[in-house]
């Protein structure tokens, strides 16, 4: 069980950062010269907006990762579900997946020369396999009913809009929306088996039974992601710590940099969406 944090502790780490009744708003994004183009949408599932974006050259079966924003953009329907691609770069870190080498984008250090080495060495050997996204709008406070929505509206509707995704997903969220990633994947493990979690707003009291509900809950493979600024740093590594205690399946990465939206498009989204794309078969 996770704790709830304070809306101020929130807001001061997270600001920063972060088909039923059809509404719909399309576009092509072409997001890199040479870039696989996307396909991206915004519709109304259940009451909530959602964003899907579906690549021109989806694979059969289609993989697919659902992201779930930060704090500072659950207010505003259509800005959470457009946060990964408006505020996050999701589309830029596909684009650089597809065309390595790999190379820092900014001069702050958040992608230090080891880390996309050890990138370029993985695409090297494996090149980046094609996902489709679908992120949500998470309002706040966020509880157990948008989880259930997650697994029993979102889910359904997914599957009946992209035929070809037969599989499973990664749940995967930034801040908050690692926070609610993981409670969900607690409450709906056969639906959500796959986790990745970026700068996961928990607290390092939590981290022993948070674990414990993971592992026990039967979730499978798990990604959990921190840096050297995150105010969660403490938080994340004991959950690190105490899954590999219970032996559970779980990639942890520290890397240079706050918690802030460019850190997301240096190297905290690509990170995340390379994890996902091996993980998923």
């Amino acid at each position: 069980m996770i704790r709830d944090l304070s809306r101020r502790r929130f807001g001061a780490a997270a600001l920063g950062l972060c088909l039923t009744g059809v509404s719909r708003t399309s576009h092509a994004l072409d997001t890199d010269a040479g870039a696989n183009p996307f396909s991206v949408r915004v519709s109304t599932i259940a009451g909530r907006r959602v964003l899907f974006a579906l690549p021109a050259n989806a694979p059969s079966p289609l993989r697919v990762v659902i992201l779930l924003h930060g704090l500072g953009e659950a207010y505003v329907p259509e800005i959470g579900a457009r946060a990964w691609v408006d505020r996050y770069g999701l589309l830029q870190a596909d684009a650089r997946l597809h065309h390595p080498p790999v190379a820092a984008i900014a001069s702050r250090g958040d992608l230090p020369a080891s880390e996309a080495d050890r990138i370029n060495a993985d695409l090297a050997a494996t090149p980046f396999t094609q996902l489709a996204y679908v992120c949500p709008h998470m309002p706040v406070p966020v509880g157990g009913a948008y989880s259930q929505w997650l697994a029993q509206e979102l889910m359904p509707a997914l599957r009946a809009e992209w035929p070809t995704f037969t599989g499973e997903p990664v749940l995967a969220g930034c801040s908050l929306g690692a926070r609610a990633s993981i409670t969900t994947a607690t409450a709906y493990p056969t639906t959500f088996p796959l986790l990745g979690c970026t700068q996961a707003a928990i607290s390092v009291a939590d981290a022993p039974r948070t674990a414990s509900d993971l592992v026990n809950a039967g979730v499978r493979k798990m990604y959990i992601a921190t840096s050297t600024g995150d105010p969660y740093r403490e938080a994340n590594a004991a959950l690190c710590k105490h899954l590999a205690k219970l032996g559970a399946d779980v990639t942890t990465r520290a890397f240079p940099g706050p918690h802030d939206q460019p850190w997301l498009r240096e190297v905290g989204v690509l990170d995340l969406v390379l994890w996902a794309s091996r993980t998923l078969p």
